[in-house]
């Protein structure tokens, strides 16, 4: 028997299908990054990455990041 998802799960299923290009391009973006670190000699880069790939969303950083 095949489960079909029908709903809510139904909907995020086709969200999240429809965020896979955007999703992985970010992905890229920050992979492609010289370092991605806690070295505080990274800080300034980190911060200004932040900001561009994430608009400064608290959720992608820890708590002492200044983006």
């Amino acid at each position: 028997m095949v489960v079909r998802p029908t709903g809510v799960v139904y909907d995020a299923i086709r969200y999240l299908e429809g965020q896979h290009e955007t999703s992985l391009e970010r992905l890229k973006t920050v992979l492609r990054l010289p370092s991605v670190n806690t070295d505080p000699a990274y800080a300034e880069g980190m911060a200004a990455t932040c900001e561009d790939v994430f608009g400064g969303s608290k959720k992608w950083t820890s708590t002492t990041s200044s983006c």
